[in-house]
């Protein structure tokens, strides 16, 4: 595989803060593998299917990919935005969780992608944009400041910044250059929140995130909306996102089987209340759970049918599965036996 962060081979996440140049758009070939031994080059010109595939149909169930070409950018200067806020009770928090993810798609819109979480009294944000002065990129997210500034009379206390730096990597090590955290014990679950999601039910999505103490990934939108959803593999339910919420449970070492349980069936309330109110947004393959309700098109939507008849034909074999990929049905829940 191409990277832990693509799903199958080529799709979104990771390093793609800012929604415009995403790798399922970018891959312009790649070489893979097949289960017959088969060594393939696959484009828009050969092995169109394969290709179509591989940018989003995953998870690994189609061959070994060896290498992937890319269409890549020049560096461009980075600005970003960030803001905190702290608030007093649980009523104003839920309030400004559902304002801030309102508003998502006004910063979507003009170019901006980032991450954030909301705590029960607090809300972390930033995001950054690609050759945008300092100028155009307070005008750009003064909706946003504006908004957590009004809340300051419910107790809401913000801080917002812009800040420049020269060039992608100089940000991304401003942000990440120190060491990270080795792993975690936690079971979690995702969301793609389209633009109407957003538009229309963004109250009752805040109680949820609000429940679970939710992070959020602002990495869809702009150009990723722009382009024909049956272009690639990846699930169109991509192409109508603005943000992916993800819920999580965590335990340390040593919990017993029963208190892990028990957080297993808080995270299946989770799973379920938001699909009961999102059914058509789906969920990201690489951060999602097994518990995810209707799997096939929570995962891939439209797209399963011609994935399913595509590793078909590339995977006679059956040799490739992954659990809850493309043709797993076949298998057992261990993946130790096909019915």
């Amino acid at each position: 595989m191409a990277g832990p962060w693509e799903p199958g081979v080529v799709g979104f996440k990771a390093e793609d803060t800012v929604p415009s140049h995403p790798r399922v758009d970018n891959a312009i070939e790649m070489t893979v593998v097949t289960s017959t031994g088969a060594y393939l080059t696959v484009n828009n010109y050969q092995n169109p299917d394969l290709f179509w595939a591989l940018r989003g149909g995953g998870g690994g169930t189609y061959g070994i990919v060896t290498s992937v070409t890319y269409r890549t950018y020049e560096q461009l200067p980075v600005v970003m935005y960030s803001v905190q806020a702290n608030v007093t009770n649980a009523t104003v928090m839920k309030e400004l969780i559902g304002g801030v993810i309102h508003l998502q798609p006004n910063l979507t819109d003009d170019g901006w992608g980032g991450y954030g979480s909301f705590g029960n009294d607090n809300m972390s944000f930033f995001c950054i944009n690609v050759n945008m002065s300092a100028a155009a990129a307070n005008a750009s997210t003064q909706l946003l400041t504006d908004y957590l500034l009004g809340l300051g009379a419910e107790g809401v206390s913000s801080v917002a910044g812009i800040y420049s730096f020269s060039s992608w990597y100089e940000w991304y090590t401003y942000i990440f250059g120190s060491a990270g955290q080795n792993g975690a014990n936690l079971m979690l679950t995702s969301r793609l929140l389209s633009r109407d999601t957003l538009a229309n039910r963004y109250s009752d999505v805040a109680e949820i995130l609000y429940d679970c103490q939710a992070f959020f990934s602002m990495i869809a939108g702009g150009k990723v909306s722009q382009v024909d959803p049956d272009s690639a593999g990846v699930n169109p339910a991509w192409r109508n996102a603005v943000v992916e919420s993800n819920c999580a449970v965590y335990w340390q070492e040593g919990a017993t089987a029963e208190e892990i349980s028990g957080l297993t069936d808080q995270l299946k309330t989770w799973i379920k209340e938001m699909h009961d109110l999102t059914p058509q947004d789906g969920a990201y393959f690489n951060e999602a759970s097994l518990y995810e309700i209707d799997w096939q098109y929570t995962f891939f939507g439209s797209h399963y049918a011609k994935l399913k008849e595509i590793k078909n034909k590339y995977d006679p074999y059956r040799l490739f599965v992954v659990a809850e990929g493309v043709g797993s049905e076949e298998w057992n829940e261990e993946l130790t036996c096909r019915w």
